[in-house]
């Protein structure tokens, strides 16, 4: 079975690739957790804004994929997988 996968599902797809590689950059130059814990160093305000933003959009992303109900459609979830992220990458 070939699968057609929804431009929706496509666009949720690349909006959460994209927060999640936001979220890697802020991470490799963000303090590490523990020493913000610990008080060692801390996070700016636009800093904190910037990783809360992009995590809810990471989040949001999701649960749109998640949800949306083109999965009720496919008898093979693991190529539908596929599937999207050949979508997504063409």
């Amino acid at each position: 079975m070939s699968y057609d996968v929804p431009p929706a599902l496509i666009q949720h797809k690349r909006d959460h690739l994209a927060a999640d590689a936001t979220l890697r950059d802020l991470s490799a130059r963000l303090p590490r957790a523990i020493d913000i814990a610990t008080g060692a160093a801390e996070l700016s305000d636009e800093d904190r804004q910037a990783w809360d933003d992009a995590w809810r959009r990471a989040q949001t992303a999701a649960v749109n994929i998640q949800l949306d109900p083109w999965w009720l459609t496919v008898d093979d979830r693991r190529k539908a997988r596929a599937a999207l992220m050949e979508a997504v990458q063409g």
